[in-house]
C-alpha cells in the first residue's frame, strides 16, 4: 500500500503545512490563476514545479541500450538510462552521468531529441529531457540501481516500463 493519499486525479496529495523558510503554517489561496501554498509570515509562494529528469537514446550497430530498472518507478521494466538533474548540473551533464552510473557507458550527446512532460503517480509531473547520445565505449555494465543492461534492436525489443520512453522511441522511429 502507498504511503500517499491521493486527490481526485490520482495525482499524491501536497503534504507540505509550513513555510520552509519561516515555519509559519501555510495558506491555499488563489493566485495567478492557481490554488498556491502561501505563507503568511513572510511571503513566501510554494511552487510546486515538475521534477527534471534527463533520458538518453543510444543506438550502436543499429541496437537501442536499454536498462532493466532495480528501482521505483517501474522495477523490473526495461527503460531508456535515465535519471534525476541534480542541483548545479545541466540537462546533458545528468544525461551523461546516469549513462555512465548506469551502464557503464561514456558517451558524446549529439543532439536533443525532445522535451516532454510526463504525469507522474510518484512526483506529480516529470519534465524529461531527451539526448540521443553517441557511445564512446562499447561495453556494459548494470549499475547500482539496474537488475540488467543491453542492446537490443529496435524490431525485437522488450516493451518499455515508462510511457515517456515508448513516446520518445515512437519520436525517434518517425
Amino acid at each position: 500500500m502507498s504511503k500517499f493519499k491521493y486527490d481526485p486525479y490520482g495525482f499524491p496529495r501536497d503534504t507540505l503545512k509550513f513555510c520552509s523558510l519561516c515555519r509559519t503554517p501555510l495558506s491555499t489561496v488563489s493566485l495567478e490563476g492557481r490554488r498556491r501554498k502561501v505563507c503568511r509570515g513572510c511571503g513566501f509562494i510554494y511552487y510546486k514545479n515538475p521534477v527534471p529528469v534527463a533520458a538518453c537514446l543510444v543506438i550502436d550497430r543499429k541496437k537501442i541500450l536499454l536498462v532493466k530498472r532495480g528501482v521505483e518507478p517501474a522495477k523490473g521494466a526495461w527503460s531508456l538510462p535515465c535519471g534525476f538533474i541534480e542541483l548545479g548540473e545541466t540537462p546533458p551533464e545528468a544525461a551523461l552521468r546516469e549513462l555512465s552510473e548506469e551502464t557503464g557507458v561514456r558517451g558524446k550527446i549529439s543532439r536533443l531529441l525532445g522535451i516532454y512532460y510526463e504525469p507522474s503517480h510518484r512526483y506529480t509531473s516529470l519534465f524529461v529531457a531527451a539526448y540521443f547520445i553517441r557511445p564512446l565505449t562499447r561495453r556494459v555494465t548494470a549499475g547500482d540501481d539496474a537488475e540488467d543492461v543491453g542492446f537490443f534492436p529496435l524490431t525485437r525489443m522488450p516493451r518499455l516500463g515508462l510511457a515517456t520512453h515508448r513516446r520518445i522511441l515512437r519520436d525517434y522511429a518517425k
